[in-house]
């Protein structure tokens, strides 16, 4: 065995420094995973008893336990690694084939967790596991696998929703492991609609590009062209149709009117040589290319920054970090850029404009993407003149920024992204005069790559979406006053590394399009707005499934027309009652459903 053993095997402890033994890349042979202080050793065997030696690397803490177990029933094996950080979390690496390693989900359990074991301990024939959460005298604590992986935390209170109910600390009154309180939440729906490209986008924005009224879609490939989809008014898209950038490797792109005829153009950020304007000729088609000088960088911003009415250019260039913004002299025509340093940055995340301090101009918010998390914010003092007011703090590595006015107080807030040790979203309240109130944090327990802001339910209140992990987009609605209904995840066909959202089909509610990246390759998705749920008629925080109202025979917490029929259908046919509760339809509560309730079900049909 030529293999080095993992840092802190042979260290002197209270217990013994677990080894597993399992086939870890599907190639027949048994291979080891080995703890260590801080990571954990994975030895893979070449098949003649020799192993090469890999690491996961700094896991954030000090390993206390290691299991392993095919925990998403994909037929590899996973590993399960309770960790002793702050907050106390299980690392369940997830294994995504082969030697191409594990990607890494944190489980919080709510306390520190020393040792566990794995099973199917609830026969529905995939593996959950148990662990000892101490937290004063200690308790055994079972976190149950639906076979979906649904180990998720909807209020973010940094406690899964499977440890915080069967613990008794959040009601369950339906018994299904997830919290009253996010069950009682409005549940928006979608529907995925189309899969337009097979391409990797690195970037995709909604626009009317043909003047019909309605949002097209336009995306930059990663490669050389962007791709427009042109919507016929419903959400249905005609073929892409492709145009040369210019140059190579797309990063971004933006529409706007830059040269004041009316229509809706672009500019595109490539990597080499650089920026460069498509000037659409009133039809939709992008025939003409014109590079900006000296300009090349990546996050652009299209706003106007001067003030004189049309569309400026803002972007983050690369090393050293700066902000660079380029006037345009209203016939597309842009200038030179001017540049803004970031503090001690050789690399900036992501760029935002807005008013911020309620004078009229648009200002600019920059996010370091390292350590510690801030975001720089640079007030407009005319014309397109910035200067540093600020570095407010928010998460560590934060990324993605937008503005929005999350509270309704009129003036712009700030909302980041951030890959910190559970990944956040955090969110800075504007006082008005760009003075802003400690940064508010949601935990999500995985990465995000995208994230937008948009009215999701139809309340003319700004909500946000983004996407968790490798396979799910998450929608926070607003209750109007920054504060957010429990999180909610939609299933989708990959990691989403881009993201817009906007009407697509005309019913005043946004749709969202997305760049999503798989084990099969690359796509742009598109999930249209089905409606909104209400899942708590009478706001009483506990969900409608659980309230017992005589009449509503669907359970879906109103008397309504689609009550009618199952209250007909217990009346005459009952042993084919196919609503959720007969007794329901028992309005006088003699014991059964028969004529004398016709009169009361009636009555309770017709109240407003």
């Amino acid at each position: 065995m030529t293999a080095t053993p993992p840092s802190g095997a042979a260290r002197s402890t209270s217990w013994a420094l677990p080894i597993v033994a399992e086939d870890l890349d599907a190639d027949g042979d048994v291979d080891l995973a080995a703890a260590g202080d801080d990571n954990v050793a994975l030895l893979y065997n070449t098949g003649a008893g020799d192993f090469a030696n890999t690491s996961t690397g700094y896991l954030g803490g000090e390993v206390l336990g290691l299991v392993a177990s095919d925990i998403d029933r994909d037929d590899d094996m996973d590993l399960l690694i309770p960790l002793d950080v702050v907050p106390k979390r299980i690392e369940f690496l997830r294994n995504v084939g082969g030697e191409d390693g594990f990607d890494p989900l944190p489980l919080f359990i709510g306390g520190p967790a020393y040792d566990m074991t794995a099973g199917d301990l609830d026969g529905d024939q995939d593996d959950d596991f148990l662990t000892i959460r101490y937290e004063g005298e200690g308790e055994a604590v079972v976190v149950r696998n639906d076979s979906t992986l649904r180990m998720h935390d909807c209020n973010l209170n940094s406690v899964l929703d499977v440890c915080e109910t069967a613990a008794g600390e959040a009601e369950d009154c339906n018994t299904n492991l997830v919290p009253d309180e996010c069950d009682a939440a409005p549940l928006i729906e979608f529907v995925h609609a189309a899969d337009l490209l097979d391409e990797y986008i690195s970037g995709i924005i909604n626009v009317d590009v043909d003047g019909d009224l309605d949002m097209d879609l336009v995306a930059a490939d990663g490669y050389e062209t962007v791709s427009v989809f042109v919507n016929n008014g419903n959400a249905v898209f005609a073929n892409a149709v492709m145009y040369d950038t210019g140059g190579y490797s797309p990063a971004d792109l933006v529409s706007g009117d830059f040269d004041g005829d009316s229509d809706q153009d672009l500019v595109v950020a490539t990597y080499d040589p650089g920026f460069f304007l498509l000037l659409n000729d009133g039809l939709g088609a992008f025939t003409t290319s014109v590079a900006i000088p000296d300009a090349q960088g990546y996050r652009l911003v299209a706003a106007d920054l001067n003030g004189d009415g049309d569309l400026d250019l803002a972007f983050l260039a690369y090393q050293p970090a700066r902000i660079g913004v380029c006037s345009n002299d209203g016939a597309g025509g842009f200038s030179a850029p001017k540049f803004y340093t970031l503090p001690d940055l050789d690399y900036a995340g992501s760029l935002a404009a807005g008013d911020l301090d309620s004078d009229g101009d648009l200002d600019l918010a920059a996010t370091n993407s390292d350590e510690p998390g801030v975001v720089h914010v640079f007030l407009n003092s005319g014309p397109a003149s910035f200067s540093l007011s600020e570095s407010v703090s928010v998460g560590d590595d934060a990324y993605w920024v937008i503005t929005a006015d999350l509270d309704g107080d009129g003036d712009m807030d700030i909302i980041t992204t951030n890959a910190d040790d559970h990944a956040t979203i955090s969110i800075l309240f504007n006082g008005g005069d760009a003075t802003f109130a400690p940064a508010v944090h949601h935990a999500l327990g995985d990465y995000t790559n995208a994230l937008s802001a948009s009215d999701f339910d139809s309340d003319s209140r700004p909500d946000l979406a983004f996407s968790i992990g490798d396979a799910e987009l998450a929608v926070m609605l607003n209750e109007g006053d920054g504060t957010f209904w429990p999180l909610q995840r939609i299933a989708v066909p990959g990691s989403v590394h881009a993201m817009t959202a906007g009407d697509f089909n005309g019913d005043a509610a946004s749709d969202i399009a997305m760049g999503v990246e798989n084990s099969t390759g690359y796509g742009l998705s598109v999930f249209l707005h089905q409606g909104v749920v209400i899942r708590d008629a009478d706001s009483d925080g506990v969900p409608d499934e659980c309230q017992d109202l005589p009449g509503d025979l669907n359970c879906d917490g109103a008397i309504d027309a689609a009550d009618l029929p199952l209250f007909v259908q217990a009346l005459l046919v009952a042993d084919d009652f196919a609503g959720c509760d007969i007794s329901r339809a028992d309005l006088n509560e003699d014991g059964v459903p028969d004529g004398d309730d016709v009169q009361l079900f009636l009555y309770a049909l017709l109240q407003p």
